[in-house]
C-alpha cells in the first residue's frame, strides 16, 4: 500500500498515542500534531525567523519529522536554549 509522508506520519502517531494511552482518539493525534507544530514554530522564531515563516516551515518540518526524533528534541531544546544564551552573553562581555 502506498502512502504519502503524511499519511504515514498519522499512522505513526496512532500508533504512537495507542501504546501510550491503551485508546486513541482522533483528537488526541490532531492534538499531537499541533504541539510538534507550535514547537517548531516558537524554536524557529526564537532563532530569529520571521514568525510568518517560522508558520510556514514549522508546518513543512510536522509532516516529516519521525515522533522520536521530535520527543527527543522537546527533551534537549531547554539545553539548547540555556547553551544558546550563556554562548551569548559570554560573547557579549
Amino acid at each position: 500500500m502506498k502512502l504519502h509522508a503524511s499519511g504515514e506520519d498519522y499512522l505513526e502517531a496512532i500508533l504512537v498515542l495507542h501504546k501510550k494511552m491503551g485508546m486513541v482518539r482522533s483528537v488526541d493525534v490532531a492534538e499531537k500534531i499541533y504541539e510538534c507544530h507550535c514547537f517548531f514554530t516558537e524554536q524557529l522564531i526564537a532563532a530569529g525567523v520571521d514568525p510568518e515563516t517560522a508558520e510556514v516551515d514549522a508546518c513543512r518540518i510536522e509532516h516529516v519529522i519521525s515522533n522520536e526524533s521530535f520527543e527527543r528534541l522537546k527533551e534537549v531544546a531547554p539545553l539548547l536554549i540555556q547553551s544558546s544564551n550563556y554562548l551569548h552573553n559570554f560573547i557579549q562581555e
